[in-house]
C-alpha cells in the first residue's frame, strides 16, 4: 500500500466526454434488484488487482456494505455495463462524498471483460451523470499502483495530484 494516495479530479461544468461502451455492451443504471450482481462484480474486479489482494478482507466487507447501502438511494447512480444480460462491469457516482470520493465503488469490471474499454465508458457515465446532477468538481482517491490509476482515472482531463490527508482504508 502507498504511503501517500492520489487525488483524481474532474472540472464537470461544460466538460464534454465522450466514450460510447463496445460493441454489444449497454451502460445502464442498476437497479434495486441487481444488489448481489454488482456486489459479486465489483470484488471480482477488486480481486484481479495486485494492488489490493492483500486488502480484500477489508476490501469485501467495506466495499459489500457500501454498496447494499447506496444503490437505489436518491443522488447515488449505480451503472453498470451488461452483456446478454450479465453484469460485466459497475461504478457507482454519488453526490454525496463517501471518505472524500463522488466515485463510491471506484471503476470495476469483472476480469472476463476486461482490456475492452468498458472502464472508460463507465468513468464517462458516471462524470456525465454527475455534470447533469450540477456537481462542480468530482474526485476519486486511490493507490498510485492500481490499474484505475495507471489506466482510466487520468482519462477525460483528469487533475491529479498527491493527497497526503487521505487515510487509506487498512490491510486485513
Amino acid at each position: 500500500m502507498a504511503d501517500v494516495w492520489l487525488r483524481f479530479s474532474w472540472r464537470l461544468p461544460g466538460a464534454a466526454f465522450v466514450a460510447p461502451p463496445p460493441a454489444g455492451y449497454v451502460i445502464r443504471a442498476a437497479n434495486k434488484d441487481e444488489c448481489e450482481a454488482v456486489v459479486t462484480a465489483a470484488l471480482a474486479a477488486y480481486e484481479t488487482d495486485e494492488t489490493w489482494v492483500s486488502m480484500m478482507g477489508r476490501i469485501r466487507e467495506r466495499l459489500s456494505a457500501r454498496i447494499r447501502a447506496t444503490l437505489g438511494k436518491p443522488g447515488t447512480r449505480y451503472a453498470v455495463a451488461v452483456k446478454d444480460d450479465e453484469i460485466a462491469g459497475v461504478s457507482a457516482a454519488s453526490l454525496e462524498r463517501h471518505d472524500g470520493h463522488n466515485l463510491i465503488t471506484g471503476v470495476c469490471v469483472v476480469p472476463a471483460h476486461q482490456g475492452r474499454g468498458l472502464a472508460r465508458s463507465l468513468l464517462l457515465d458516471n462524470l456525465v451523470w454527475l455534470r447533469d446532477q450540477g456537481v462542480e468538481e468530482a474526485q476519486v482517491f486511490t493507490d498510485p499502483r492500481a490499474t484505475a490509476a495507471r489506466r482510466v482515472y487520468p482519462m477525460f482531463g483528469a487533475q491529479v495530484d498527491e493527497a497526503p490527508e487521505y487515510r487509506a482504508p487498512e490491510a486485513a
